[in-house]
Order: C-alpha cells, then sequence, then structure tokens
C-alpha cells in the first residue's frame, strides 16, 4: 500500500481508474493517512487484517520528543503523482487532495495500531498536556504540509479526514483536538493553486 502510493505513475493510474470506469465528478487523491508519517522517516507498517502498525508507540514525553525533530524532507513523489492525475483528467474533472486529521495521526502513534478506544490516546491527552500539545502541534505541520504539497501539485481541493474524532467526547474534541484541526487547515490554506492562483478550498470531515 505504502509502496503504491509513493509510486508517481502507480498512484496516479489509480486516482484516475474511477473516473475512467464511472464518469465521477472528481477523483481523490489516491493515498494513505500514514504517508505524511512514512515520509518524514516514521517507520509504519500496513499489515493484513490489522492496519498500521508502530513497532515503537509513541506514549512518553522523551519518544514525543525524538518524533518532533523530524519533517517531511521530499514530497516530490506525491507531487508528481498529483499533477500526473490532473493532465490525465484535464480541466473538467478536478482531483481532490487528501490528508489525514491531527488526532487521526497522533491516535494511531500513540497506540501503535489501530484502537477500539482510543484508550492510551486519550490518557496521554489529559496526563500530559504538554507532551500532547507537542505531538498534536506536529502532526497539524505536518499534515498540513502534505496537503500544501498536493494543491501546489495542482489539486483542485483537499479533504482533512478525521477517522476518530468521534471517539471523543464533544469536551475533549473542542479542547484538546479541534485548534490542531484548524492549524493544519491553516497551513493548507498558504499554498495556491497553479492554475487560479488561490488557495484550494479546503474540507474538514470527521
Amino acid at each position: 500500500m505504502l509502496d503504491a502510493c509513493l509510486n508517481p505513475e502507480l498512484a496516479a493510474e489509480i486516482t484516475c481508474q474511477p473516473v475512467r470506469r464511472h464518469g465521477v465528478d472528481a477523483a481523490v487523491f489516491f493515498s494513505d493517512i500514514m504517508i505524511p508519517l512514512a515520509l518524514a522517516g516514521v517507520e509504519v507498517t500496513i499489515t493484513a487484517g490489522v492496519g498500521p502498525v508502530f513497532e515503537q508507540p509513541v506514549n512518553s514525553v522523551a519518544e514525543v520528543n525524538r518524533l518532533v525533530e523530524r519533517r517531511i524532507l521530499d514530497a516530490s513523489a506525491v507531487e508528481k503523482a498529483v499533477a500526473l492525475a490532473v493532465a490525465e483528467l484535464g480541466e473538467d474533472t478536478p482531483v481532490i487532495g487528501f490528508a489525514g486529521a491531527p488526532f487521526t495521526l497522533a491516535a494511531y502513534l500513540v497506540e501503535g495500531r489501530a484502537s477500539r478506544d482510543h484508550l492510551a490516546a486519550r490518557t496521554l491527552m489529559h496526563a500530559d498536556p504538554g507532551a500532547w500539545d507537542a505531538l498534536m502541534t506536529w502532526c497539524a505541520r505536518l499534515t498540513g504540509d502534505f496537503i500544501a504539497a498536493q494543491v501546489r501539485a495542482g489539486a483542485s481541493a483537499a479533504q482533512l479526514f478525521d477517522s476518530w474524532a468521534g471517539s471523543l467526547s464533544p469536551a475533549d474534541y473542542r479542547a484538546r483536538v479541534a485548534p490542531y484541526s484548524a492549524l493544519a487547515l491553516s497551513i493548507a490554506r498558504r499554498a495556491v493553486s497553479p492554475t487560479t492562483g488561490a488557495p484550494a478550498p479546503l474540507i474538514h470531515f470527521g
């Protein structure tokens, strides 16, 4: 899965296939919420029947501090894939960019894999607000930059997808998650479309 996402020609082909086969109104860029983490050098595998798995969960201050030093150094494979899909589909079929929201990234990182209750993530959230802030700020910047790269490559719009937002209480979501999604979107808005010269419309989906 991760290899396919980082192969520009293959990712562009998978992006375009639903449009060719079904005549849908837009193409959603073929990616995975783990790709920004992989581009930042975080070791992650996609395991059949399990999903993303991290050998070393990020659930201590020391691990958070080590993680937040990482950055996306090269997003050229993603940028090329978007550009190829945009070129093939033309002006009539927009490409919609895609990225995971900060809480979804953080939940996987802290739990080490998918979880039904996200107990470890919620525990870190309440037990160490400073570490939680550092982790979520890092996730927001990473995924915001990832969306921005897609917009600069020609995506007409982009979606920030928060898979696990529904596991939180409204109070926790508003205080400890929503501000970081807002940060990710504000970073994504700094990128301008090569066709319009303006920021792309952004969708937040929880």
